[in-house]
């Protein structure tokens, strides 16, 4: 992975983070994908999937998370191919 992707993969994982999401790597032949347990958000990723798949899964995960409890910054707004964003 270049850095570019890197620097984009650390932080669409910080956005899921600091919106409260937790990241559990799981070795299941499931897809992986967020899901809400007793109030608290959590991002399944199957241990056999690729940083590109991983990169991904975050950026559905950051797409179907309820804004108003997510601080997008303007980078990952552009990863989420949104136009209208602020630099």
């Amino acid at each position: 992975m270049n850095d570019y992707l890197s620097d984009d993969f650390i932080l669409l994982q910080k956005t899921l983070e600091n919106a409260g999401v937790e990241i559990r790597n799981v070795k299941c032949d499931a897809n992986g994908g967020l899901v809400r347990i007793n109030d608290k958000w959590k991002l399944i990723i199957p241990a056999f999937i690729t940083e590109k798949a991983r990169m991904e899964l975050y950026i559905d995960s950051i797409k179907n998370m309820p804004m108003p409890l997510l601080h997008v910054p303007p980078r990952v707004r552009q990863l989420l191919g949104e136009e209208d964003f602020d630099e």
